[in-house]
């Protein structure tokens, strides 16, 4: 079976649910593209709001080395 792209994360979640559901393993190139889709979503939703007061406050009192 040829790899499917997924272009969301729901999409991906679908699949990996519906292989569950009828009881086939899941391959591991799925596996691989969820947790890229997690990381590029979460990537995301920490450059997005950089400009925001609730973000100047965090980085001004992170109690570690540097704010990730």
């Amino acid at each position: 079976m040829a790899d499917v792209i997924y272009n969301t994360i729901e999409e991906c979640e679908k699949a990996i649910a519906t292989l569950k559901v009828i009881g086939m393993p899941i391959p591991e190139w799925i596996t691989t593209q969820h947790r890229k889709l997690k990381e590029s979503q979460n990537t995301g939703a920490t450059t997005k709001n950089r400009k925001t007061p609730i973000y100047d406050t965090l980085v001004a009192n992170y109690p570690y080395v540097k704010m990730p």
